[in-house]
């Protein structure tokens, strides 16, 4: 007889799906949306966050961009927007000063 909380045998083990993959699942979820119904709003706020997540900060920018061509009016996604290029512009500012930097012996 099989207990309350099963008999190992047989039960297949269930493999741990990392975050990497989570996101980029959700990222193709959004991208399939996003080639039926190109300004669909939820699908690009969406990818813009999942792709934030990701650390894809350029990549994050276009699916923005595009909501702030769409909906013009909205200041919270302008906001959005000019912060994340503020972010990008930054992080490049940070990597070109660490190119610079001579290594230590």
């Amino acid at each position: 007889m099989i207990g309350l909380w099963g008999n190992s045998e047989g039960a297949s083990p269930v493999a741990p799906v990392s975050t990497a993959q989570v996101l980029a699942a959700k990222e193709q979820g959004y991208q399939a949306v996003l080639r039926r119904e190109p300004d669909n709003p939820t699908a690009l706020l969406g990818l813009a966050d999942t792709r934030l997540k990701m650390e894809d900060l350029e990549g994050a920018l276009v699916p923005l961009e595009r909501l702030a061509t769409l909906y013009p009016e909205d200041a919270r996604v302008s906001v959005m927007v000019e912060a994340l290029k503020q972010r990008i512009a930054e992080e490049e500012a940070g990597d070109a000063a660490t190119q610079k930097q001579p290594a230590e012996p």
